[in-house]
């Protein structure tokens, strides 16, 4: 009996599986998984590359969308490849992605593994490396590269996180679907990293709107989970290196740009949002800042008083909880 061998890679042999599962039913279709860095395409293309008596090898194109991801890094030799391999993962990859290396001071560290990850990459993904001259933090990266994107919307990536596989073709579809939308944000999962979530649907995902005064009491959007139309003027404030992306959300979301927020957790953290590692290990710090994006709306008319003192108190509450929580998972791990 003949049998026919879908060749993939990119995002491993459980991706692979994963895409033909969600993308059509196929059991007759056996998976080879050629290395770690191959990568998975659409079976709607998929062409017969070779054809013997008892079995049938196919290849799929790689399927695009007009996305431009920017990856802002310092230091992050260790785990830059894993954030890039999840973009490489993609059912459907960006048509550029932009990485910015801000004035990495690890012995060339980082940007040696940025040039070797995009080589062993050039076949699937059109990466575009930028070296910052000075350290000048998150918002002068990401608006680097968001000034040099190409495609219609722009999708945001820590150095430190990863995507999962249907991550961008699920939100740019939504996107697409959702005009009126300026920008959306996703569910996340806190992971290990050999952790993976495989339980998504191409169905159209549930999702709610962000309502203004909601963000303004709670920040549910993190910058890895949000995609951005391009053509959106406003920017990250380059004087902010933290909560640079709660003040770009807030000057949006109470100047009226709708946007949206997909339940589906498309976005993994590989530490907790706060008080581990980086910007936002230093609780107090973190805190003075949001402080600071809610001072800030307030002088710019976007919020009234009233509520600018409401917002103040409910984050001094939740700077609080917050402590509580780092102290308490601190003692645990010792």
């Amino acid at each position: 009996m003949s049998q026919t061998f879908l060749v993939t890679g990119g995002c491993g042999f459980n991706g692979s599986r994963l895409v033909l599962r969600q993308m059509k039913q196929r059991p007759d279709v056996h998976l080879i998984n050629l290395d770690k860095l191959t990568y998975a395409g659409s079976l709607d293309s998929v062409q017969v590359v070779a054809d013997g008596p008892c079995c049938t090898f196919v290849q799929a194109d790689i399927a695009t969308v007009p996305v431009s991801v920017v990856i802002p890094c310092f230091n992050a030799a260790s785990t830059i490849e894993r954030a890039l391999l999840s973009v490489a993962a993609q059912t459907s990859v960006p048509c550029q992605v932009v990485v910015v290396d801000d004035a990495s001071d690890d012995e060339g560290a980082t940007w040696s593994k940025l040039g070797d990850v995009r080589g062993r990459l050039a076949g699937r993904l059109n990466v575009e490396l930028v070296h910052l001259d000075r350290n000048s933090g998150p918002s002068v990266a990401r608006n680097t590269g968001w000034d040099r994107a190409v495609g219609d919307f722009v999708a945001f990536l820590d150095a430190d996180d990863s995507w999962h596989p249907l991550k961008l073709v699920i939100q740019y579809g939504w996107m697409q679907a959702h005009p009126d939308y300026a920008m959306s944000g996703t569910g996340y999962r806190v992971v290990d990293d050999d952790q993976a979530d495989e339980g998504v649907s191409f169905k159209s995902p549930e999702f709610r709107t962000v309502r203004p005064m909601w963000l303004l009491f709670r920040n549910s959007l993190l910058t890895p989970t949000v995609m951005v139309r391009r053509g959106v003027q406003e920017r990250f404030s380059p004087t902010e290196r933290r909560c640079e992306d709660y003040l770009l959300w807030l000057r949006l979301a109470l100047s009226g740009s709708q946007i949206g927020y997909l339940l589906p957790s498309l976005t993994y953290l590989h530490k907790a949002p706060y008080g581990v590692s980086g910007l936002s290990a230093d609780l107090s710090a973190m805190e003075r800042s949001e402080l600071h994006v809610l001072r800030r709306v307030h002088e710019e008319r976007l919020v009234s008083t009233p509520f600018w003192v409401l917002a103040t108190l409910v984050s001094r509450v939740k700077y609080l909880k917050r402590l509580v929580h780092v102290l308490a998972r601190r003692r645990l791990s010792s």
